[in-house]
């Protein structure tokens, strides 16, 4: 009895510390990537001055856990997430020598960042919607690994030796930007808005008919094995 609950009390104090070593980690580079947003709207405003004046670019922080990028049309919206993840048995971190000489160090906390067209904000249309551009994985060591479409997800799949700094984070920032520029919304199926209602049109004064969302041409691994 005594040495089963020996066992649990080390298990739960083992897992604790971990998460509190991961979410610090996490929490620092959440900081440098609100740092990032900050200065890249201030060198892209200074860059574009005189240039183009209806460009809107604005970064705010949403709290400790949320922050968002506007780029004029596109609105990137980052989230710090509060539990600790751990990679599926088939995902190629686990080949590593780094984590196979110590499994903790595929426990990571979690930065996901989601792409939005700002004026469903702006116009309230909470039936739009956001679409997954990457997600930031940074375990205890400050080693980070990014999932994510094209090059996001094979410029920083370093695992083993990639330490989150904030000219790495900088970088990332940008790549997410690029490709998040690239995509235009993509307009519903003419079958599903052949049809309105008058409240529809009523308020169409002050909203779209049309539901938008960013077409990213996101997919996750298991649905690019099967396509």
């Amino acid at each position: 009895m005594e040495n089963r609950r020996d066992k649990i009390i080390a298990g739960l104090e083992k897992k604790a510390q971990l998460k509190k070593e991961i979410m610090a980690q996490t929490s620092a580079a959440f900081s440098l990537l609100k740092e990032c947003n900050a200065e890249l709207v201030q060198q892209l405003q200074a860059s574009l001055k005189g240039k183009v004046d209806d460009i809107q670019l604005s970064a705010s922080s949403k709290g400790s856990f949320a922050t968002e990028l506007r780029l004029n049309d596109d609105l990137l919206v980052s989230f710090c997430n509060v539990d600790v993840f751990n990679f599926e048995t088939s995902h190629p971190v686990w080949k590593l020598s780094y984590v196979q000489k110590d499994e903790s160090l595929a426990s990571c906390g979690c930065i996901s960042i989601f792409d939005f067209l700002s004026s469903s904000f702006q116009l309230n249309r909470t039936e739009d919607l956001g679409y997954l551009v990457a997600r930031i994985f940074i375990n205890r060591e400050n080693h980070f690994i990014v999932e994510g479409r094209k090059q996001l997800g094979t410029l920083f799949n370093n695992f083993s030796d990639s330490v989150m700094t904030k000219q790495t984070m900088m970088e990332i920032l940008e790549q997410l930007v690029i490709f998040s520029l690239e995509y235009d919304p993509l307009t519903p199926g003419f079958e599903s808005v052949k049809e309105v209602r008058v409240a529809d049109i009523l308020e169409a004064s002050s909203q779209s008919l049309n539901q938008g969302g960013k077409r990213l041409g996101f997919r996750f691994e298991f649905e690019n094995r099967t396509s």
